[in-house]
């Protein structure tokens, strides 16, 4: 088991266009990303205290996700609202291996599992300076609407089983910030109020004649981070800790059967960004100390450019 290996690398490729016409902004953004899980070996046992057999579990993720921005600045207020479109393709490999209590090959339910994703969504920023002695706080989140979506698995082990069927989801999220001078010109703190629900609906499994339950999940997280605006134009560098709760659940009949989890990470953003139209670059790297994800590190790289 690889308590201290990598968590989930993520690699985000972003490449947008923006365009201004009857004062309203258009971008097309697409994004690609990979996370790479670590491996977890668990042993089961039989209510004798015998051992039953030992499970091996290791998962890969690809992601591609395109999406349209229509918005609209209304300057007096400092206000943005957004039309958002999109489609997100998740593919997983999900490799699963069972051992007898020797160690000898048992089954293997590795598979390759598939996601597609069609939403539309609003959102929005609202942004006010000079408020509560910060220089700016910022309220911004969306809504989500996954009108289609798509699941699919592919067997690839002696045990595996494929699945097929057709679901939908929703999504909200509300993302609060301030910034705060501070004695040095160049450094700002950044408190952070995150909250995140998802809710995804049953569906049908049509290859098995199975009803898969209906599921739902929220995120509460709290950062405060310390922002150095450095000599070189554009680029900025953010630290800090964050605090994170998360509940999900399953429905079960009529019931909802919900597993929590606490968690501390530390966090470490190199962000660079043109004065005008061209190059953006984020690098990030947490560190997460305790909850579900304890001891795993996990790094995220995002390119894009403006034309």
């Amino acid at each position: 088991m690889l308590k201290t290996a990598l968590a989930a690398t993520g690699i985000a490729l972003t490449f947008g266009l923006n365009a201004n016409t009857l004062a309203y902004d258009f971008e097309i953004r697409q994004q690609l990303k990979y996370k790479d899980y670590p491996s977890e070996w668990r042993t089961k046992y039989k209510k004798s205290g015998a051992i039953k057999e030992h499970d091996w579990r290791e998962k890969q993720e690809l992601q591609s996700k395109t999406q349209l921005f229509i918005s609209k600045q209304i300057a007096a207020q400092h206000f943005r609202y957004q039309l958002r479109l999109g489609y997100k393709f998740e593919e997983q490999n999900d490799q699963h291996i069972e051992y007898k209590p020797n160690g000898d090959f048992k089954n293997s339910k590795t598979r390759h599992e598939y996601q597609r994703n069609s939403y539309i969504g609003l959102g929005f920023q609202q942004r006010w300076f000079q408020l509560l002695g910060a220089d700016l706080i910022s309220l911004s989140g969306y809504y989500d609407h996954y009108y289609q979506i798509g699941y699919a698995a592919k067997p690839k082990g002696n045990k595996s089983k494929d699945y097929y069927g057709d679901g939908r989801a929703r999504e909200v999220e509300l993302i609060l910030s301030g910034e705060y001078s501070t004695p040095a010109p160049q450094l700002y703190l950044i408190p952070k109020l995150e909250y995140r629900y998802r809710k995804f609906g049953g569906w049908q499994d049509e290859l098995n004649d199975d009803h898969q339950a209906a599921a739902k999940e929220n995120r509460r997280r709290a950062s405060l981070w310390l922002n150095w605006v450095t000599p070189l134009p554009g680029l900025e560098l953010y630290t800090g800790p964050t605090w994170r709760h998360e509940r999900e659940a399953e429905q079960k009949d009529s019931n909802w059967l919900w597993q929590r989890g606490n968690s501390r990470q530390w966090d470490l953003k190199l962000e660079y960004e043109a004065a005008s139209s061209g190059w953006e670059m984020e690098f990030k790297y947490s560190r997460y100390y305790d909850g579900l994800d304890k001891h795993q590190n996990r790094y995220k790289f995002e390119l894009s450019y403006e034309f």
